[in-house]
């Protein structure tokens, strides 16, 4: 957050660290492996990325009159805020994983490697 905001340099073993928890999430999101991809962020400390990651999926809630709501009602919030943090990101693979959320696949690409992963 304090990068956006302050522009402030983040410590290159930090970056390389970063990096590497973001192109494991992106292996783990492109297989379809949502869930794991949420653990995988919180054993990694990353709380709110695990939060980040799943607002597109179904969920039942339980309002105080004990009336339900099915799936999440902010969800257009959600595809917003992940379409702003894929293009604010330096990192390709932060963009690919917030990209592929929002729908926007131009973010995608740069991370793909062979025809298998289009």
């Amino acid at each position: 957050d304090a990068v956006f905001r302050n522009e402030f340099i983040v410590d290159k073993d930090d970056e390389k660290k970063e990096n590497r928890i973001l192109e494991d999430l992106w292996r783990l999101i492109r297989s379809g492996k949502d869930f794991e991809a949420r653990d995988y962020s919180r054993r990694h400390l990353e709380n709110w990325r695990a939060a980040s990651l799943c607002g597109n999926k179904p969920c039942i809630l339980l309002t105080q009159n004990n009336s339900c709501i099915y799936g999440n009602p902010e969800l257009e919030i959600w595809k917003y805020a992940s379409e702003q943090l894929s293009i604010n990101s330096k990192n390709k693979f932060e963009k690919a994983i917030y990209g592929s959320n929002s729908g926007l696949l131009d973010s995608v690409f740069p991370v793909c490697n062979n025809w298998e992963d289009y």
